[in-house]
């Protein structure tokens, strides 16, 4: 399991030593992460140039990715709050795309390894 997190992008060791290293909870959060809105309410804010809700939304996608140790998706989202909090919006459709990209990275990951779990 550690491996496969590693390789989508979750440090699984720091994940794990979060949640005191209670297995069964990490795969619940995990799964639960699958389930979330956020990444939706993400794409309508953009698409409708919502920059108060969009910035809601992405901090929200950084405080699970952050929780949820996805170090990379951490990384892209907070330097996107960052920017929104700016008011910099010239940097949106970067990073909405890097954000869209790592998180189907992850999402995709998650559901193959929780799919092969089941089998």
């Amino acid at each position: 399991m550690r491996e496969e997190m590693l390789k989508i992008g979750i440090d699984y060791d720091d994940l794990l030593s979060r949640l005191a290293n209670h297995e069964q909870l990490v795969l619940k959060l995990l799964k639960k992460f699958l389930n979330d809105e956020t990444i939706n309410t993400i794409k309508q804010a953009y698409l409708n140039q919502d920059y108060d809700l969009l910035l809601k939304s992405v901090h929200t996608l950084k405080g699970v990715s952050g929780n949820l140790a996805m170090k990379s998706l951490f990384c892209i989202t907070k330097n996107w709050v960052d920017d929104l909090r700016k008011e910099n919006h010239a940097t949106t459709d970067e990073f909405y795309q890097q954000c869209l990209k790592e998180y189907d990275f992850i999402y995709n990951g998650l559901k193959t390894i929780f799919d092969e779990e089941s089998q």
